[in-house]
């Protein structure tokens, strides 16, 4: 059973985690309805990212010291509040998505990077501070579980405070950018 949730079942989530992320548009914008134009949404990979990394660390967790009850062990909220910044992140982004029209939304992908980096006016910094953020706290939090797998690692307010700012900075950038595209 420890051989199943410390190296089987990671390693098959996350190949199945690649392969919805590639083959399907789990990972982009809603808003249109050309199936094959649309582009890849920051808030969808980042609640994406975020998702991958905790249920992984949880079973490689559970199998690697035989803890099932790992996760009803949490004594600090920080994976909590890690999740639920990516949800609402995602939550408040798709709502403005569908609220706030853009009729000049470009709706061919150009990969990835530039997708998730771009808005209507292309690489945003907003965009590139939020993301530099998300991986280096998921580095962050790898790399202590890793060091220590009998419980998740507890990120402090202040850190959560940062992520929190980061995730509001590129929503209320998004909403500004959306409201001057559709007035003009």
């Amino acid at each position: 059973m420890k051989i199943l949730f410390e190296y089987v079942l990671p390693i098959a989530i996350f190949i199945f985690g690649m392969w919805l992320a590639i083959k399907t548009d789990l990972l982009k914008d809603r808003q249109s309805d050309n199936g094959s134009g649309k582009t890849f949404s920051f808030s969808r990979s980042q609640l994406f990212y975020w998702t991958m990394i905790v249920i992984i660390c949880l079973c490689a967790g559970m199998g690697n010291n035989g803890n099932f009850d790992l996760l009803l062990k949490l004594k600090e909220p920080s994976i909590l509040l890690l999740l639920g910044i990516s949800v609402g992140t995602a939550s408040v982004a798709t709502y403005i998505d569908n609220e706030i029209p853009n009729p000049k939304k470009n709706t061919d992908s150009k990969g990835f990077i530039k997708d998730i980096l771009s808005d209507a006016g292309g690489i945003s910094v907003h965009r590139y501070q939020a993301l530099l953020f998300n991986i280096i706290f998921g580095l962050v939090f790898v790399c202590q579980f890793i060091n220590d797998t009998t419980a998740f690692p507890v990120f402090d307010n202040y850190a959560l405070a940062l992520m929190g700012t980061s995730s509001a900075g590129y929503l209320l950038i998004k909403t500004n950018e959306k409201q001057k595209k559709s007035v003009s």
